[in-house]
């Protein structure tokens, strides 16, 4: 089983990551679990709020182990709020994108 983290995958190639993905070509590689978290670009840290993609066999050997109950009520409708409102995830990329953009030409300056 190969693992690809997309955490950060939101911020790479100028906020249009999602292009770098693996997700397009999951399906062609069931051996594959691609992972993206809500923490980073949908910036709920404390959400503890995850996605899990991989195939239907992946899936199902996880579903043996995992716990019954591993997301609250109000952290699932936070998720679902937070994926339907693409606008404000792209104010939060773009943002996040500019201000590590200043922080790195002031750390620049300093030598």
């Amino acid at each position: 089983v190969l693992v690809v983290d997309e955490a950060y995958i939101d911020f790479a190639h100028g906020g249009k990551g999602l292009s770098a993905s693996f997700l397009p070509v999951l399906d062609a590689h069931p051996n594959v679990i691609v992972l993206r978290t809500f923490s980073k670009s949908y910036s709920l840290a404390g959400a503890r709020l995850g996605l899990l993609f991989a195939s239907e066999t992946v899936i199902g050997h996880l579903e043996k182990v995992k716990d019954s109950y591993n997301v609250n009520g109000l952290t699932q409708v936070a998720g679902e709020a937070a994926l339907r409102d693409g606008a404000y995830l792209e104010w939060l990329v773009r943002t996040t994108i500019e201000q590590r953009a200043r922080v790195c030409a002031s750390l620049g300056e300093l030598g």
